[in-house]
């Protein structure tokens, strides 16, 4: 039986008879967003080098509370990291550039990727608001099933059950973000059409370059839990 560790914020270790694997580790102590944003509860006790020589991290999206080039730029040369393929280049360069050599492997929605040979794969849900770019992680390890929402909201309808033993899992959307927006699109037809157009219409690789005290800060203009800068 795999076992499932927390490890701060999204973060979640999976460790199987073949494999380890990460889910959105965040080990940085520096806090994110111009370190506005901390790990609460604290996870400076963990080691980030024993978590850095996983075999596996999967990366979900480009959230600086998600996503964490100080800890990326830490893992093993050997580490291979797994993000969702999403319609635009900005998290696969992002995580490039953070990456160096190691290996990343962009998932396509529904694709089940071998871990293993010993039938463990994960596999990637997109949230379908074309507001974000954000997906949950299936994650399917020794025969068990982890399902790692992060700041994914997954729509509760038919073709997004998610395929475990026994009676189909649904989840409903998350109520915490976007009230308004959330009202807006799924309550009134013109206004969602106008937000949808709006939304698929701007460019959102834009970013905003901030140096401050000579440190470069590289900020994407549109955050989805948030507004635009």
């Amino acid at each position: 039986m795999p076992a499932i560790t927390f490890v701060g914020h999204a973060g979640v270790a999976v460790r199987a008879g073949a494999f380890r694997l990460l889910a959105d580790p965040r080990l940085a102590t520096s806090g994110a967003f111009l370190g506005a944003w901390h790990q609460y509860p604290r996870n400076d006790h963990l080691d980030p080098g024993a978590l850095a020589d996983a075999g596996w991290v999967a990366l979900s999206h480009e959230h600086l509370d998600h996503f964490d080039p100080w800890f990326i730029e830490r893992l093993s040369a050997r580490t291979r990291i797994l993000i969702p393929r999403y319609p635009g280049p900005a998290f696969r360069e992002r995580t490039a550039r953070a990456a160096g050599s190691r290996q990343v492997i962009e998932i396509a929605a529904w694709e089940k990727f071998a871990l293993d040979n010993r039938g463990s794969w994960p596999t990637v849900i997109p949230e379908l608001s074309p507001m974000c770019h954000d997906a949950a992680f299936l994650i399917v390890a020794d025969g068990r099933s982890v399902l790692h929402c992060n700041d994914a909201r997954l729509t509760a309808a038919p073709e997004l059950a998610v395929p475990l033993a026994g009676p189909p899992l649904y989840r409903d959307p998350d109520v915490h973000n976007d009230h308004l927006v959330g009202l807006l699109k799924h309550a009134n037809a013109p206004a969602r059409r106008a937000v949808e157009a709006y939304e698929t219409g701007r460019d959102e690789s834009e970013r905003i370059i901030v140096v401050p005290g000579g440190r470069t800060y590289d900020i994407p203009r549109y955050c989805p839990h948030a507004v635009s800068a």
